[in-house]
Parts: C-alpha cells; structure tokens; sequence
C-alpha cells in the first residue's frame, strides 16, 4: 500500500499525536492513527466522494 505519509514522516508525527490525544477511555479505535490521517487526507484529496450521502 502507498502512503501519502511517509515513515519518515510518521516517526515525528505519531509520538505526537499519541501524547496529544485527550480521551483515552472506551473502546479502542477501529483504525490505527496513521490509518485514520491516512483516511482524512484520502477524503481531502478527493474532495469527499460519499456514496451513501
């Protein structure tokens, strides 16, 4: 799989948003955070294609 993050990129990135996150009760996230930021540039770069809106 290609990502727009790099390792690089993601081994500055990650120790930060780990230590920015607020909430951390509950259920564990269906996606790990670089999936997630993965997902959200996805949806930025194609202008949020949404089949079932």
């Amino acid at each position: 799989m290609r990502y727009m993050i790099t390792d690089e990129l993601w081994t500055t990135m990650g120790p930060l948003v780990k230590q920015a996150k607020r909430y951390k009760c509950g259920q564990a996230p269906g996606l790990p955070e670089r999936m997630f930021f993965e997902a959200v540039l996805y949806l930025a770069r194609t202008a949020f294609p949404c089949e079932i809106c």
